[in-house]
């Protein structure tokens, strides 16, 4: 944000202009992103309301996951709104969403409404969200660019006040807005006006925040494995943002993410983040009370609001680590305390295991630091590091060893930093970045989020939850068959994600309705898949309420019988039919009666094979999947099929012998010619016999 508009806004000398790199609408929005269908529009809501422009982009109102664009209501046209349309690798919060549709609140940038939309651009179904078009621009471009230091009365009118009030709004509703910096506050419609906090629900909380930003616990994990977090997570973020307005300049200018997180580590936020830097007597009561490390400490939205109100209330100082007698060496650096060590040993794995392996480590605990509880907690850490499935002991032993020494961090191995209650978050942009998809898997087999549960200081609900899914999902870890492993984790950990199976061909399915209406529509396409069913697929709909029996999933993916493959295929569809309340699937029973062309070929029966196929015809344009179950599981028609299959047997073995005894004779010609004399021999005999005997009754008549 440029130098005029920040010194207008807080003169109160008319509405701050938007300048040409963050204006809302202007020259931006008339440049198309490229490979875009620019003709079409994509509209959602009751009566199609809203409409949506892909040939209008808004950059300045991208985020990281999302892409704006233009947007008008059809019921009020003169309404300014804008769309963020989802594209990236993690869900947006449809949770939060729900919540926050409609709400009226003048410090919240108000959400109109939100749906699955077919995007015109690709093809593809998206999330695209409508927003009020803020009326001004972003209060700054990025943290990291100097700007003019605002007042005391001036933060307090403008900053404090309408963020305890969206605070306040979010409170009610059980919201975590998760993004509270200055890049996500916009400038009122009016000057003097106070800032309206940005969109909060097109990504996970804190997955787009700047490390300094956050906690210190949150800044060390990754961006994807920070979790939901809570409102004191918001207020500590508020805190650095009144500290970046204060000063001007960015908190952790010169610094990179893991320097100001050991910074924090060693001497509090408050001391990290403040000292030398000049601020007023007035502002360090709730600057300091909002920057404080403990969760415990840190002031609530009450407190804020009493201060805001005059009311003064007592300092609070920081608690810093307990700091040793005498310092560790580790890697060059003087170590002070178990907190900082531990951070250094996550960014030096190789000496940190020398460390532990020689003893040095629970030798220092007990006499540098003088903390004897803690290093016999840090030796069951070690004792229970045993050899597993799952990675190196090594590696499950220093993470293990990190937890001990430094409780509330997030899970530290092997590079990854992640809260156990972001697992899922973490494991779903893994995999759809193709990044470290096998040490987080790792974590969850080496049971580290539980040995994290089991050293945190104090007992928390939230733990009973994590600890039933985590034995949950480790144990469909181990398996590998369809519907369990790594595709089964993923959906059990994510339980608002879509159906990522390529077979969907990039529908957006949320419930077993949405898959049954998308494989409906992936059976017309005649370059449709080969299977109707993948792994993806039957991980996704246990976690939808329709559990698949284990016999089925073994038959499913049999490979030395073909048949008993495609009758559990169209066993499990047609549960999914019913339990999905889908009353017609024409094009996908059709798809089936294709597909379970070896099942019908199993009949022996000629005639029988024609007339299944015709019935499964008339069956398939009912469109009911178990009506062609129970066509192919028909016993009698099975019976029918084997006896008549047996008698043919029958008839064929005696015909054979038959034939057989023919052959052999062949093979004699004087028996033959001798056998054909006697029989001729006896037949004339016979024959003259018959006419003496006519000759007799003759004569005797005359």
């Amino acid at each position: 944000m440029a130098a005029s508009d920040l010194h207008d806004f807080l003169a109160g000398d008319g509405a701050a202009p938007a300048s040409a790199e963050h204006s809302v609408g202007g020259d931006a929005a008339d440049t198309p992103r490229p490979a875009e269908n620019l003709a079409a529009t994509a509209t959602f809501g009751v009566g199609n309301r809203f409409e949506i422009h892909p040939d209008q982009p808004i950059a300045d109102l991208d985020t990281v996951t999302a892409n704006a664009y233009a947007a008008h209501d059809r019921r009020d046209p003169r309404a300014m709104a804008f769309a963020l349309v989802c594209h990236g690798a993690m869900p947006p919060r449809a949770d939060a969403a729900n919540v926050l549709r409609g709400i009226e609140n003048p410090s919240l940038l108000k959400l109109l409404d939100f749906a699955v939309v077919p995007w015109p651009a690709d093809g593809v179904e998206r999330v695209a969200m409508v927003f009020e078009q803020p009326r001004g621009s972003r209060l700054t471009a990025s943290h990291t660019v100097p700007t003019g230091p605002m007042g005391e009365d001036a933060l307090a009118r403008l900053i404090f006040q309408p963020a305890v009030q969206a605070l306040r709004e979010l409170k009610m509703r059980r919201v975590v807005h998760g993004h509270i910096n200055p890049t996500n506050l916009f400038l009122g419609d009016e000057a003097g006006k106070g800032v309206v906090l940005g969109e909060c629900v097109s990504m996970p909380p804190g997955f787009a925040q700047p490390a300094v930003f956050e906690p210190v616990e949150r800044g060390m994990a990754l961006p994807a494995g920070r979790g939901a977090g809570s409102q004191l997570d918001d207020l500590y973020a508020l805190g650095v943002t009144v500290l970046y307005l204060i000063t001007g300049q960015d908190p952790a200018a010169g610094q990179d993410d893991r320097a100001i997180t050991a910074a924090k580590l060693e001497h509090g936020s408050y001391k990290a983040l403040v000292e030398g830097r000049r601020i007023p007597a007035n502002l360090i009561e709730p600057l300091r009370g909002l920057l404080m490390d403990d969760p415990g400490e840190r002031w609530s939205l009450d407190d804020l609001e009493l201060w805001l109100n005059g009311r003064r209330l007592t300092p609070k100082q920081s608690r810093p680590a307990k700091r040793a007698v005498r310092p560790l060496d580790f890697a060059g650096r003087m170590l002070w305390t178990a907190p900082t060590l531990a951070g250094a040993m996550a960014d030096r794995p190789a000496e940190a295991g020398d460390l532990i392996e020689r003893g040095h480590l629970q030798g220092w605990l007990r006499h540098g630091l003088e903390d004897t509880d803690l290093a016999e907690l840090v030796g069951e850490a070690i004792e229970g590091a045993r050899p597993g499935p799952a990675g190196s002991e090594a590696d499950r032993r220093l993470a293990r060893v990190l937890m001990a020494l430094y409780p509330p961090a997030p899970i530290r191995y092997r590079g990854q930093s992640l809260a156990p209650e972001a697992m899922g978050n973490a494991l779903l942009h893994a995999v759809t970045t193709g990044g470290h998809v096998q040490e987080t898997a790792e974590i969850i087999a080496a049971q580290l989020p539980l040995f994290w549960i089991n050293v945190q200081h104090g007992f928390k609900p939230d733990f009973v939850a994590l600890v039933k899914t985590f034995e949950k999902v480790r144990s469909f870890l181990g398996r590998s068959g369809l519907g369990y492993g790594l595709e089964r984790c993923l959906y059990e950990l994510n339980p608002a994600m879509p159906c990522m199976s390529p077979i969907l061909e990039g529908r957006y399915v949320q419930d077993l309705a949405g898959l049954m209406g998308s494989l409906e529509e992936v059976a017309k396409r005649p370059d449709r898949p080969q299977h109707p069913i993948d792994r993806h697929i039957l991980a996704f709909v246990p976690t939808r309420g329709a559990r698949v029996p284990d016999r089925l999933l073994v038959q499913a993916a049999s490979e030395t019988d073909p048949v008993e493959r495609i009758l559990a295929t169209l066993d499990i569809l047609g549960d999914l039919q019913v339990r999905a309340k889908t009353e017609r699937l024409p094009g996908l029973c059709g798809w089936m009666a294709t597909y379970v062309a070896p099942a019908v070929d199993r009949f022996k029966s000629r005639t029988l094979r024609g007339k299944v196929r015709e019935e499964l015809a008339k069956q398939a344009d009912m469109g009911d999947l178990s009506r062609l179950a129970g066509l192919l599981h028909n016993v009698k028609l099975l019976q029918r099929d084997a006896m008549g299959f047996r008698r043919a047997q029958h008839e064929y073995q005696v015909i054979g012998r038959a034939i057989q005894g023919l052959q052999d004779k062949l093979k004699r010609p004087e028996a033959l010619v001798t056998g054909i004399g006697r029989q001729a021999a006896a037949v004339t005999a016979s024959g003259l016999a018959a006419l003496a005997l006519v000759g007799i009754v003759l004569a005797s008549g005359l």
